[in-house]
């Protein structure tokens, strides 16, 4: 049993309407690449031959909102405690107040003006900040 095609819609990069194709295959056809591209662009939202797709459902639209970030893991961001105690002449470094919560590393990243791979190796343990910043996968558990 073959399903019917569903049409899809095209918009540029900033989410203008551009196009509806009858199908995925039809729009596959026309910028040379395979369907599941398209089909990962719509689901995640992300681009595909430098236009974003979405499926036709009705009254064309004239944009779409375009996220600036692909959803990720969720990086909740602290501010970095350092405290030194002079009676047993220890250093307690500690989680801080929270600051927010971002939707990917990259947000998290351009946010707080420190590199990526900084906020990805402070989330997996490597480093325990990055400036006056710590960084943790919200979903794992807090330290």
């Amino acid at each position: 049993m073959r399903f019917p095609a569903k049409a899809v819609w095209q918009f540029s990069s900033d989410g203008r309407y551009l196009k509806e194709y009858p199908s995925l295959h039809a729009a596959a056809r026309k910028h040379e690449t395979h369907p599941s591209k398209i089909i990962v662009s719509i689901t995640k939202g992300s681009k595909c031959k430098g236009y974003h797709w979405q499926y036709a459902n009705g009254k064309k639209p004239m944009h779409i909102p375009v996220r600036k970030y692909k959803i990720g893991r969720h990086v909740s961001v602290y501010y970095w405690v350092s405290t030194f105690d002079a009676k047993t002449n220890l250093t307690e470094e500690s989680r801080g107040s929270f600051i927010t919560e971002c939707v990917s590393l990259q947000e998290a990243a351009d946010l707080m003006s420190v590199p990526r791979h900084s906020v990805r190796n402070c989330c997996e343990g490597r480093i325990k900040h990055k400036g006056k910043y710590t960084f943790r996968f919200t979903d794992t558990i807090p330290f």
